[in-house]
């Protein structure tokens, strides 16, 4: 009998987590800490959290008046309990055991619900791909992994008991407003046992006691999503942000894929996929199974953002219902591959390796990312991306007064000067419209644009060197550099335009 290829006995679920816990730190630490500032915004958070307890924080912007309570307290005080224990690597680290950990347990979903070992492991794959442009250490992350354990809970054949909703959804509401989509998918669940109920004669006494779990579950948690220190008003506040249009229609991750970028082909060739896939089998898709795809399809199409919650929750539904077809396939090479993975699955011994793994990183984090001296994970932010020199320098010099930033800024700005209040940075939904509006106004400068300096008695500006706003300033206002490098200058009216003032 010939040996296996899979010698060191290693589950596809230990490898999933190993391929993307250990990646992430290593490979994707530069976009990951600085794809814009709203990371730095959360750490400084988290610390002010540690430091007064999660109630009201004091106004971080100029631009909005009086204190709010913030949310997510939970994911901000776990970014900064990482950094504190081992500064930007442990962060980096933590993001790649979060989303590690997220992917392995897709794929052992899939593996206990009985899915082809290679059909489940790419699968978990093609989702992993479908997320990876939205790995930035956010508190999204969190519903990541929420998600994950909502299949494991929501959808697998062993219903856990019902009260174990209760703290899921205490803990998912204070990590991230996610925990809506968790909540409307247990809906789209219920929604489909009673359709089942109604078209299965046969099974219908079935169907109804799933679609009384799923409701009841439905119900634990929506009493559960009050349980966070705003009390019902932050389920109500998310409800506002989804149906703000304004603020969802000026926000990059909010708007549709484009089809004509890569990203956007891809996520269109999944969904081509999908299509084919469920054209080709000869029997209907269940309808809870269904309504869950068709609802994060929808979304995906709907806003970039939702495009990897497509990929962690309905792909492998779509793979639980054409696992049939895909183990009927007959092409040689196909059955081979499929051999393989099935024999390696048959001798692998589940969580060998992982664990090993999952501790080697948390002594890497341990020692602030460095092997024997050397710093295999980033340490640092990206001086090309943020004005890491510019806001040293006003630092130090003590300069003070109302800024204009740069809204990708703000949130760095906030970590690296404390003493500074902001115009605005990714906090959008707390500054209100009229702080995005009055920021774009200057942004492309329209007419009037520089009414809205006066307006919030701004005394300095931050922004790219070579952008509009600083070219505007200084040639057209009399504006004078207090500072500039190649990535930003900060700008102060000259004296010799009296105009301005």
């Amino acid at each position: 009998m010939p040996k296996s290829p899979n010698r060191l006995k290693a589950s596809i679920v230990d490898l999933t987590f190993i391929i993307w816990a250990v990646a992430v730190p290593l490979a994707l630490g530069v976009r990951m800490l600085n794809s814009d500032g709203d990371f730095a915004r959360h750490l400084r958070m988290g610390n002010f959290i540690l430091e007064g307890g999660p109630y009201q924080i004091d106004s971080l912007a100029h631009t909005f008046s009086g204190p709010f309570l913030t949310t997510e307290w939970l994911s901000q005080i776990t970014y900064a309990l990482a950094y504190r224990v081992g500064g930007l690597p442990a962060v980096g680290i933590l993001v790649g055991l979060v989303l590690g950990l997220s992917y392995a347990l897709v794929v052992l979903f899939m593996r206990r619900q009985g899915v082809d070992p290679l059909l489940a492991y790419a699968t978990g794959i093609v989702a992993a791909t479908l997320g990876a442009p939205h790995w930035v250490a956010r508190p999204h992350l969190f519903t990541f992994l929420g998600l994950a354990v909502l299949m494991h809970m929501a959808v697998a054949r062993q219903k856990p008991r019902l009260w174990l909703f209760a703290p899921f959804f205490v803990l998912w509401v204070n990590f991230h407003g996610g925990f809506v989509l968790g909540l409307m998918i247990l809906g789209a669940l219920a929604a489909g046992d009673l359709a089942e109920a109604w078209f299965d004669a046969a099974r219908r006494t079935e169907w109804l006691d799933r679609a009384k779990f799923h409701g009841s579950a439905l119900l634990i948690g929506v009493a559960a999503s009050i349980v966070n220190p705003m009390g019902v008003r932050l389920p109500l506040r998310v409800i506002d942000i989804l149906g703000n249009d304004y603020l969802l229609g000026n926000t990059s991750e909010f708007q549709s894929p484009d089809f004509h970028m890569l990203y956007g082909r891809a996520l269109l060739a999944v969904i081509l996929g999908v299509i084919v896939a469920f054209a080709l089998r000869r029997e209907r898709p269940s309808f809870p199974h269904f309504a869950v795809i068709l609802m994060l399809l929808a979304g995906s199409l709907y806003a970039r953002r939702n495009a990897p919650l497509f990929g962690l929750v309905a792909l492998p539904l779509v793979a639980l219902e054409i696992d049939v077809a895909f183990r009927a396939l007959g092409a040689r090479w196909l059955a081979r591959v499929r051999n393989v993975f099935e024999e390696g699955e048959r001798i692998a011994v589940p969580g060998r390796w992982a664990p090993w793994f999952a501790g080697a990183l948390v002594l890497l984090a341990l020692n602030r990312g460095s092997i024997g001296g050397a710093q295999v994970v980033r340490n640092e932010f990206d001086a090309a991306t943020f004005p890491m020199a510019a806001v040293e320098a006003a630092r130090e010099a003590g300069l003070e007064g109302n800024m204009f930033n740069y809204f990708t800024w703000g949130g760095y700005i906030l970590w690296a000067w404390p003493e500074q209040r902001i115009y605005i940075d990714g906090m959008t939904d707390f500054l209100g419209n009229e702080v995005l509006e009055s920021y774009s106004k200057v942004y492309w400068l329209e007419p009037g644009w520089e009414h809205e300096l006066r307006a919030h008695d701004v005394s300095f500006v931050i922004f790219p060197t070579k952008s509009r706003v600083t070219y505007a300033l200084r040639e057209g206002y009399g504006w004078t550099a207090w500072y500039e490098d190649d990535v930003a200058t900060i700008l102060v009216p000259g004296e010799s335009n009296p105009a301005w003032q």
